[in-house]
Parts: structure tokens; C-alpha cells; sequence
């Protein structure tokens, strides 16, 4: 068995990451296809299972391409992330590879895979945020040219402890660098 986990951001869909070859080879090749079992259980949200892919008609290109690299089912369980859509996918080489106790392993495991991605996006787009907001910041402050340096610089703020904004940045940046 091998395993893959989806998201789609901005309607894009991305690896976050999976267990092995097949499993990659797999998921890259719905993306290429389009809709498949992955994409559907993430955007639709419920649970996708494919016992046979030899009988299945769902997909049919997806299915051909997936029997031909030796998946013959597999079980995929969207992930329930707030602003995101994501699933997590077992592959099994052999027909009927899933019961019961791996449908709730498998729902418990994406919750706890949820929470990670969720962390993780929260982190980078916070990240972004960061770094556009310090562009923005330069450009401000390159349209403001003549700005000396503030008195006390390099001394702590008497008021909250801080350190003093640095005398080699502009006064915009040091107002901005003193709030940090």
C-alpha cells in the first residue's frame, strides 16, 4: 500500500506529500487527467472508494492509467480543512484492499493530516503576509527621502522596554522595526 496526501489551493491541486512511487505517480497522473477519486473526495468532501478499478467506470481514463501502473483500489478521504480543499489517498495493489477497520483508521488519520496542513498553510500565508507587507514598506519608504536620524536611537524605549529603532533605516522602517 502506498499513500498520498492532496490539497488544492486557489483551485490548484498540489502533493503535500506521499509514501512512495506509486502512490506519487498516481496522484500526479489526476492532476493530469483531472477529476479521479483524490480530487473528488477533496472537493466534494466525502469519502471515495474504489474496490476493483477493473470494473469501475467512474474515471475511465484515470482508472486504465491507474490499473496499468498496478492500483487496483483504493480509499480516499477528504480532509477537513478550513479554507482548504484535501484528501488523502491509500492505494492498495490488490482488489478489495480496504475494510472497515482501514475506512476508520483512515478517517482518523486525515483528521490529525488536516490539522498539520491547516498549521502549515496558516504559517505560510501568514509568511506572505510578511513579506508583502515589507515590500510595500520599502516602497513607502523610498518615496521618502531626508530622514535623519531620531534621537536617543540605540537606547532602550523608556516606556515599553523595547529597543530603539535603528539609526540605519529609514525613519519609516525604524518606526516599523521599533513596534516588533
Amino acid at each position: 500500500m502506498d499513500a498520498s496526501i492532496s490539497v488544492l489551493i486557489s483551485n490548484r491541486p498540489a502533493t503535500a506529500t506521499y509514501s512512495g512511487q506509486l502512490a506519487l505517480d498516481l496522484v500526479e497522473t489526476q492532476y493530469e487527467d483531472g477529476p479521479g477519486p483524490c480530487l473528488d473526495a477533496a472537493t466534494v468532501g466525502e469519502l471515495v472508494e474504489v474496490s476493483d478499478a477493473r470494473a469501475e467506470t467512474r474515471w475511465p481514463e484515470y482508472m486504465h492509467r491507474a490499473v496499468e501502473r498496478g492500483s487496483l483500489s483504493w480509499l480516499s478521504v477528504p480532509l477537513p480543512i478550513e479554507g482548504l480543499a484535501g484528501g488523502l489517498t491509500i492505494y492498495a495493489t490488490e482488489a478489495g484492499g480496504f475494510g472497515e477497520a482501514t475506512r476508520t483508521a483512515a478517517d482518523q488519520f486525515a483528521r490529525c493530516a488536516a490539522a498539520a496542513i491547516s498549521n502549515v498553510h496558516a504559517y505560510q500565508t501568514a509568511q506572505d503576509m510578511v513579506a508583502n507587507l515589507e515590500i510595500a514598506l520599502n516602497l513607502a519608504c523610498a518615496h521618502r527621502p531626508g530622514e535623519g536620524r531620531p534621537h536617543g536611537a540605540g537606547q532602550a524605549d523608556r516606556r515599553t522596554g523595547l529597543p530603539a529603532p535603528r539609526p540605519d533605516l529609514p525613519a519609516c522602517q525604524r518606526q516599523a522595526a521599533g513596534r516588533r
